[in-house]
Formats: structure tokens, sequence, C-alpha cells
């Protein structure tokens, strides 16, 4: 009897022993299928719109040195690197010719001028005569005619003189402003083209003052709308890598500027945009590329998330909020939309911990799905975090 006892507690037992096995076994497997999340709580912080532009960099006054008048190249009095004053000779033509016309015009107003002289006495000796009843009035009448004739000549010589001097003048090619001489592109003996048309021979070099230095950049036809004058940019210069440049929009054109694409149909379409730098950087030059990220639009002190933690249920921007170990999916209304992140006016508050990945299990998880948060190697748990939540770039508690 004692054996049978002894054996019906041991089948009894051991039934007891397998049955928790299998609740051991099923816990395990439920809890091993149970999604794990990275969570994020929601704090204030700012959200900006940006419009990108890439440009390059141009004083404000750049002028382009051509010449008015044709000719050869005899004297350069500048290179590359020099400082200039307004007024100050860059460079001459060849004079000659034009010294020849001023020469002429001179000779010619003197002759003129000699034979003004005679007539105004010749004039003058006819008037007493007609007077005094010794010669026609037909007579006088002539005489004053050749001297009025000589009258309207000599004002001819004068002003053709003054033109062929201002002529003369252009062969010595003079700095229109204060600057630095940045390019030289011609050398002594070269021919030059007359007009500022930009072909070979036209631009004898480029003088520019980098006090002020602007951007010129082309905005996309999608983010111009949002560009207007005196909005805030943030500008970086290929050639000063690591800083961050301030600088406001100046000028938005509405002439757009075309670019072929690989269909002949399509192109693509952007506007020219001036940015004026605050500051002007040491050893600026004309011609540098910078991209310019253009604050269309900013708000502040807004309860902020990532945009990976926002998706789309029924037609509606929605967030999975993580409360007592569940996703539940909460309705939301956007404001601002940035680079990653976007403004919540509406569904959230701080505090609350939202789902943010990652996106294999955001897309499969529903309302009420039971979830846990997934614990970074080396990281606190959020309720450790919790304590004092650090605050990211974009206002994001993490």
């Amino acid at each position: 009897e004692m054996k049978k006892h002894w054996k019906k507690i041991a089948i009894v037992g051991g039934i007891v022993l397998f049955v928790l096995i299998l609740v051991l076994v099923n816990m395990r497997k439920r809890a091993g299928g149970t999604p794990e999340v990275r969570v994020e709580s929601v704090a204030r912080g700012s959200v900006e719109r940006i419009a990108r532009a890439e440009g390059t960099i141009e004083a404000l006054n750049q002028v382009n040195i051509g010449s008015d008048i044709m000719g050869r190249i005899v004297e350069i009095r500048v290179r590359q690197g020099d400082r200039v004053r307004k007024g100050d000779t860059l460079c001459v033509v060849d004079p000659r010719v034009y010294r020849e016309q001023v020469s002429a015009a001179q000779a010619s107003l003197a002759a003129q001028e000699a034979n003004l002289a005679k007539l105004r006495e010749d004039y003058a000796r006819t008037k007493a005569l007609y007077e005094r009843g010794l010669i026609s009035k037909s007579q006088l009448e002539q005489a004053e005619s050749a001297f009025r004739t000589a009258e309207a000549q000599i004002n001819a010589a004068k002003a053709q003189l003054g033109q062929v001097r201002v002529t003369y003048s252009k062969a010595f090619i003079t700095s229109p402003v204060d600057g630095e001489v940045v390019a030289v592109n011609m050398e002594v003996g070269e021919q030059v083209i007359a007009g500022t048309v930009n072909i070979s021979g036209s631009v004898i070099m480029v003088v520019a003052d980098m006090s002020r230095a602007i951007v010129k950049a082309d905005v996309s036809e999608t983010e111009v709308v949002d560009v207007a004058p005196g909005q805030d940019v943030r500008v970086k210069i290929d050639a000063f890598p690591g800083r961050v440049f301030r600088g406001v929009v100046g000028t938005r054109s509405g002439v757009p500027t075309t670019s072929s694409s690989l269909s002949s149909v399509q192109q693509a379409v952007s506007y020219p945009v001036e940015v004026f730098l605050d500051e002007v950087p040491k050893g600026l030059l004309p011609g540098m590329s910078a991209s310019c990220e253009i604050i269309t639009e900013r708000v502040d002190s807004v309860i902020v998330v990532p945009l990976t933690a926002v998706g789309s249920y029924e037609n509606q921007d929605v967030v999975y909020v993580f409360k007592n170990g569940k996703a539940v999916r909460t309705p939301v209304k956007l404001g601002v939309v940035g680079e990653g992140v976007a403004e919540v006016k509406e569904g959230l508050s701080e505090g609350d911990q939202v789902i943010t990945g990652p996106a294999s299990v955001l897309v499969k998880i529903k309302d009420g799905t039971r979830v846990k948060v997934k614990k970074e190697p080396g990281k606190p748990s959020e309720e450790k975090k919790r304590g004092r939540p650090p605050v990211s770039s974009r206002g994001v508690r993490l």
C-alpha cells in the first residue's frame, strides 16, 4: 500500500511539474513575442521650416572692368590682389589716336575762333556804316548772318573738342569703386573690345568691394513661394568648413532660371535669391560656393515630436503613446513640419511617452497592442531618465 501511495504522489507531482514547465515555457514565448519599441518623452522646443538653396559668393559691389573704346592695352598698373581706390588708374588703352583727335579738334577750334573775331569786326564796321546811311540793309544782314554762323560753328567746335577729350580720357581706365582687384584677365599687348558684353576681350579685370558680400543662389519652384525678403538664413561656405554664417534674404526675383533636365520636355525651374551676409570672413573671395538654409517659418516653445513617431490612420495623423505597457493610438493635429520634427498643436502633452520606432514594429502595432521598451546598451532606462531628461537641439527630450 505504501508503495502504491508514493507511486501516486510521484505521478501527481510529475504531472504538476510538467504543467508548471508548460506554463513557464508559454510565458516565455509570450514574453518573447512582445514587440520592443523605442520611446521618447514629449517636450517643448522649436521647429523650423527650411528652404535650401545653392549659390556662389559675390561682392555686393562687384564691377567687371571693360573699355568704352577699342584699342590695344599698353599698360596695366595693378595686379591681382591689389587694393585700389575709386579713381585710381587700372590700365591704359593705346591713347595715340585719341590724342591726335584732341589736337585736331583744338586746332579747328582755334581757326574758328580767329575767323569769328574777324567776322565780329566786319559786322561792327558794317553796322556803323549802315547807321550812317552809307550801305544798304541787305549788306548789313549779310554781315550779321556770317557773324552768327561763325558763332554757331564755334559752339560746334567746342562740343567736338569736349567729345574727343572724353574719348581720350577713356583710354585711361579707372576704378569706379574702392575695393580689391580679384581678377586680371588680359595682358599688355592684347586688343580690347568696346562694350560690356560677356565675351572674350570684353572684361579686362574685376574689382570687388568685399566689405559687404552676398550669396547669389537659386531656390526651387516648390520652395520659393515661402521665401521672402527679411528672412533669416544660415550660410555654409565650402572654403570655411565647420563654420555657419548668418545672413538675411535681400531680394527674390520673379524671373525664373531654368536648367535642362534629362527630358527635353521637363525642366528644373528655380528662382534667383540674394542673401546678404552679416559677416565677411577674412579670405572670402567672389565665386566661392555656399549653401543656404532659409528659415521660412519658425515656432518656439511648442510641443515637438519626431516625425518618425507620426503615422496615418483613416486619413488622420496619429502617434502611439506608451501607457501601462501598451501602445495607445492618439490622434494629433500637426502645425509646422520641419526637418525630422513637427509641431503638435493638439493631442499630446509634455511628458507623454511616444513610440518612435523601430519602423518595422510601428507598422504592425495597433491600438492597445502590448509592447515593452527596448533598453539600449549603456543607456539608462526611461524611468531613470524622467528625473532630468536632456533636450536635443530640436527641443525633443530623448
